[in-house]
Formats: C-alpha cells, structure tokens, sequence
C-alpha cells in the first residue's frame, strides 16, 4: 500500500516538473520573440526582424538580479549624468557626434 503511494507520488511530482520545463521553455521563446522587433521592409514586403543597439544590455539591467543592482547602485545616480554631459561637451566627443544633415 505504502509503495503504491509512494510510486504514485513521484509520477506526479515527475509530471509536474515536465510541466514546469516545457513553460519555462515557453516562456523564454515568447520573451525573445517580444524582445526582437519585426520590420516591414516597403519596398519588397518582406518581414525583417531586427534587433536594437544594446538591447541585450538593457535587457540585463531591468531582468536579472545582479544588472538592478548596477542599474540602482552605478547607472541610476545623478553623477553618472554629469560625467557624460560633461563629455559630450567637451571636444573630446566632437569626433562621436556625427553632423546633422
């Protein structure tokens, strides 16, 4: 009686943990499909998907432990902005800033 239990348990906790997998695994997939944007080209039709400048970095910062702790700690302080409006206002950034057309 006691085995019948037992092995009954663990094919459900067997199934269960299936279970989980497979949506971990869902849910991954719909986060990259979300994360990558599609693009109409006009001239032929045709569906490009096409990812974002430092979208894996930014992704890390909003979804993952250690890149919020960055984020609170290094990138979200008011001396951050500082250091980089005073480069783009240097001549230093001069060669990075392309002119305007």
């Amino acid at each position: 009686m006691q085995r019948e239990h037992k092995s009954r348990m663990l094919k459900t906790f067997k199934s269960f943990m299936q279970k989980k997998q497979k949506e971990v695994i869902r849910e991954k997939t719909i986060k990259k499909e979300q994360t990558v944007l599609p693009i109409i080209e006009r001239k032929t039709g045709r569906l490009i998907r096409e990812e974002e400048y430092g979208q894996k970095a930014i992704y890390f910062l909003y979804h993952h432990f250690i890149g919020r702790v960055l984020l609170k700690m290094i990138f979200a302080r008011p001396y951050l902005s500082l250091f980089r409006g005073l480069y783009y206002n240097s001549l230093l950034a001069k060669k990075d800033n392309a002119p305007c057309l």
